[in-house]
């Protein structure tokens, strides 16, 4: 994920956050912020396109199976 953060320029909750908009299961995320730092995160995220290998790579890391 480092490569990530450093091609990107941005922390791993904007990255974490992108994932889940990439999703092909159209799901939004309820994001809940304590701080301006959060709401940035979260905004920064909208604008992260990952491709589809940044995608399935982030995906294996959670040691899911494909549905």
């Amino acid at each position: 994920m480092d490569e990530l953060f450093n091609k990107y320029e941005v922390s791993k909750v904007s990255i974490a956050l992108s994932f889940i908009y990439t999703v092909p299961y159209n799901i939004t995320p309820v994001v809940g912020v304590s701080s301006i730092a959060h709401l940035k995160d979260a905004m920064i995220a909208m604008n992260i396109k990952l491709t589809k290998k940044e995608w399935y790579k982030l995906y294996l890391l959670g040691k899911y199976k494909l549905p």
